[in-house]
Formats: C-alpha cells, sequence, structure tokens
C-alpha cells in the first residue's frame, strides 16, 4: 500500500491519503463526522479513534477515487512505534534474503534500518538487524566493523537480559578480536564467557562453554604458547562424550598442531595417523583439508619432501575439485596460506604462486582484506626468491593501490608495513630510489597509526 514504508502519525496519513485521492474533508465525514473533527485529526489536535478511523477508511473506499488502494481502519490507527517495528521486519526479512545474493541490497537495506533506529529505539529489532549486520561484515573479512555490531548489540542487551544471550554475544566478539589477531583480547572475553556459564549440564549452556574452551584454545596457539593451549583442549577432553565426532577431530587437530610447533613431530604424527584411519568421509571439507595440510607439514619437518608434496596435493586437489574459484571460508583461507608457505620454503615457486593467485582472487572479489594483504606478502616473499622484479613491483603497487582506496583495521596496515621494509631490504641495491619509495611509505603508515 501506498505510505506503508513510511512512518508518520495517524493524521498525517490521512490528511496524505485525502490529497492523493483528490478528496476534501467533508468527502472523508460520510454524513456521520463533522468537517471539523477531520481537520483536527489532521492537525493533530485530536486522536483518531477506531470508530472514526472506520468511517474515513469507508467514504475513502467508496469515493471512487481510491485508486485501487484499499483502506483499511488497521492502517490509519496504526501508530508510528508500530510501524516502525513493521517497517523494521520488512527490512529484516530483506537483509537475511540479500546475504548471499548481492552486498549492494544488504547495505541499502542496513542504511535504511539504521536511519529509522536513530529516531525509533525498539530493542528486539535492533538486536537482529545489528545480528545481520554483524555476521555479514565478518564474512566479508571486515572484523573490526563486525566487532563494533557487535558490541552495540552487547550495549542493547538490558540487565533483565538473561546471561545465555550475553554470554552468545561475548562469544561473538571474542571471534572478532580472533580475527583482527587481538589473541590476548580474545582470551579475556572468552573466560568472561565462561565465567557467565551456570550450568554447563544445560546443553545451551555447553555449546557456549565448549565454543569459549576451544577458541581460548586456538588464541593460546596463535600467541605460540602450546602448553596453554594443550591445558584448554585437556578440559574439552574430558567431556569428550557429550561432543560430536568433527568436534573431536577438532580437538585433535589443534593438540597435533601445538606438538608440531613444540618439534615433538612423532607425537603430532601418530595423531594425525589416527585422523588418517579414521572415518575421513565423514568428517567436513575443512577438517579433511586441516589434517592433510598439516601432514604435509610434519613430513617436510621429518625431510621427508616427496610425502609433505603427496599431501599437499592431496589438499589442493580437494579444494579444487570442491571449490573451483569460489570464495573460501576462513579456515581454507588459511589452510591456502599454510600451502602456499610450504611450497615457498620447499622452493617450489611456481606452484606457491599458483595458490596464492587463486587465494588473491577470491579475496579481492569478497573484499576480505587481511587475508588479501597476507596473501599479498606471501606474493611478495614468492617474487623475491624467484628474483621477478617485474611482479613484485606490480604486486607492490597493487597494495599501494589497496592501503589508498580501502579503510584498513590495525592488523592490515601492519602486515602492509612489513610489506614495505621487506621489500625495501629487497631493492636496497638493486633500486635505490624505489627502495627509499618503499620505506617511506612503510614509515608513513607507522606515523598514522
Amino acid at each position: 500500500m501506498i505510505l506503508e514504508n513510511m512512518i508518520i502519525p495517524s493524521g498525517e496519513k490521512v490528511k496524505r491519503l485525502r490529497r492523493l485521492m483528490g478528496l476534501n474533508q467533508e468527502d472523508l465525514t460520510n454524513g456521520k463526522i463533522t468537517r471539523n473533527l477531520i481537520s483536527y485529526i489532521e492537525n493533530r489536535k485530536s486522536r483518531l479513534t477506531p470508530e472514526t478511523a472506520g468511517i474515513i477508511a469507508e467514504a475513502m473506499n467508496n469515493s471512487g477515487r481510491n485508486k485501487g488502494i484499499l483502506v483499511t481502519t488497521e492502517f490509519l490507527l496504526e501508530d508510528e512505534v508500530s510501524q516502525a517495528e513493521r517497517i523494521l521486519g520488512d527490512i529484516i526479512d530483506a537483509m537475511e534474503s540479500s546475504m548471499t545474493k548481492g552486498d549492494i541490497i544488504f547495505a541499502e537495506e542496513l542504511r535504511r534500518a539504521e536511519e529509522i533506529l536513530e529516531e525509533w529505539d525498539i530493542p528486539h529489532r535492533k538486536i537482529k538487524i545489528y545480528e545481520l549486520a554483524g555476521d555479514w561484515y565478518f564474512k566479508k573479512g571486515q572484523y573490526h566493523k563486525s566487532y563494533l555490531y557487535n558490541m552495540r548489540i552487547f550495549e542493547s542487551l538490558t540487565p533483565e537480559s538473561d546471561a545465555y544471550s550475553r554470554s552468545v554475544v561475548i562469544i561473538r566478539l571474542a571471534r572478532c578480536a580472533y580475527w583482527q589477531e587481538n589473541y590476548q583480547e580474545s582470551i579475556m572475553l572468552n573466560n568472561y564467557a565462561v565465567g557467565m556459564i551456570r550450568d554447563s549440564s544445560n546443553e545451551q549452556y555447553f555449546n557456549i562453554y565448549k565454543r569459549a574452551l576451544f577458541n581460548k584454545a586456538l588464541a593460546y596457539k596463535r600467541l605460540k604458547e602450546y602448553d596453554s593451549c594443550l591445558a584448554e583442549l585437556v578440559k574439552l577432553e574430558l567431556k569428550a562424550d557429550r561432543l560430536s565426532l568433527n568436534e573431536r577431530a577438532d580437538i585433535s587437530i589443534l593438540k597435533a598442531g601445538c606438538y608440531l610447533h613444540k618439534k615433538e613431530l612423532a607425537i603430532a604424527m601418530e595423531i594425525y595417523q589416527e585422523l588418517l584411519r579414521g572415518p575421513m568421509e565423514e568428517y567436513s571439507i575443512e577438517r579433511i583439508l586441516h589434517i592433510y595440510n598439516n601432514t604435509s607439514v610434519i613430513y617436510f619437518e621429518m625431510q621427508e619432501h616427496e610425502m609433505a608434496l603427496e599431501f599437499s596435493y592431496k589438499c589442493y586437489n580437494k579444494i579444487s575439485d570442491k571449490f573451483e574459484i569460489k570464495n573460501f571460508d576462513h579456515t581454507i583461507n588459511d589452510i591456502l596460506l599454510d600451502i602456499a608457505k610450504t611450497y615457498i620454503e620447499m622452493n617450489k615457486y611456481a606452484t606457491a604462486e599458483k595458490h596464492l593467485l587463486m587465494l588473491k582472487k577470491s579475496n579481492m572479489k569478497e573484499q576480505n582484506l587481511l587475508v588479501l594483504v597476507k596473501t599479498y606478502g606471501f606474493l611478495c616473499r614468492v617474487y623475491c626468491k624467484a628474483d621477478n622484479e617485474e611482479a613484485l613491483i606490480n604486486t607492490v603497487n597493487e597494495v599501494v593501490e589497496l592501503l589508498n582506496n580501502n579503510e584498513l583495521a590495525d592488523g592490515e596496515k601492519a602486515c602492509i608495513e612489513r610489506l614495505f621494509f621487506e621489500n625495501s631490504y629487497y631493492f636496497a641495491e638493486k633500486n635505490p630510489a624505489y627502495s627509499k619509495r618503499l620505506l617511506k611509505l612503510g614509515l608513513s603508515i607507522q606515523e598514522n597509526t
């Protein structure tokens, strides 16, 4: 219906519909009310009652000038808060349907929602909109913006909100902090979430508990605090009977990764061999890739390069068969970076470049800036080692363009700063002028961060 996407008082709604139909105030009386009452209602000097709204709706519908518009009593009586709630509900539906269809539609619906929320505070609609926005930005790799929307959710929760609702938001914040490489903050937030759990026998609370412990373990591993990581995993293993097959596989994968970094290769390999003997067909694609990739890394550390290559190719072929050049999720991005790094260390630069270019294409399309910046860093390393100066300069120029055209988070800027300094060193003797330019670019990031 006309005006259904506008938030206006009932009297203003009557006036606009009347004028749209070319009616005067007398036409709306139906011989049952006075023209003055219509005037008072339109000028907000008198409240529109259900009885009067019924008379006006009937007059409009029977006027012969309603232009196919069916006016209902309910529509005329709908107050501004109810209108805002209804419109926000429609926007939420549109946002949900556009999550996978198009960024332009989602962004426009989010803009509309935020304009309405500036004037009308409707908590349950606001929280849902912020949840969708947080998920959307997270999917795009814009973790800082995702963090901000999740913080808005937390601020919107009332003191009466239950512990479970609050812990869910804290877990979401911890996830964003982790992907922004703020690992200590992630650990702190996960600890906070665990502290809110009063009854881990409750399935909802247990889901929060196991996510928080596992995410803490991931953060400890990133901080290279491997014993702390293993300690968190032990807590989870004590609850193994309440974990799914894939969750138990996640624990084993992370545990083996710790032993790998502790250079206890025999223990790490034993864990992976047990996983390889398990029901591989029941594992998710991400877990299979982790198993193949990390087994390859262990073989490489053990100087068994042929076996390392065999598992790297298994990993690559699995990705190619399953995804081609479609957008990868965060786990697969990490795996591809690890594969490329392995090939670089094996001096297989062409193969490393092939993986990295595939990764660049996917994340450029998705605007996943952190992974894109890391990919550029590895590409530069490939071109440096292969002495491919032309490709290196072209890649650095793409990074400069990325820096100039995007609002980058601190972690992304730090990666680019390191990239400029590393390549400045490479060009120090080969091209002193270009080396000096890269040094200035790196210093300018330091000054502005």
